[in-house]
């Protein structure tokens, strides 16, 4: 009995942390789109090359 509930507590474990990577891309993603259209283009992409010069 107790590999069953070992199974169960591990399937939610990794479900709950697939849940919560998808729910971070996803508002990665809102966050990306909205900031593009307030900027513009061009400011956006400055901004863009910025950031990745920095993270490198």
């Amino acid at each position: 009995m107790a590999t069953q509930h070992y199974i169960v507590d591990r399937s939610l474990h990794w479900l709950a942390a697939c849940l919560i990577l998808f729910i971070l891309m996803k508002m990665s993603a809102q966050i990306h789109t909205i900031n593009y259209q307030i900027k513009g283009q061009v400011l956006h992409r400055q901004d863009a090359i910025q950031t990745h010069a920095l993270m490198r």
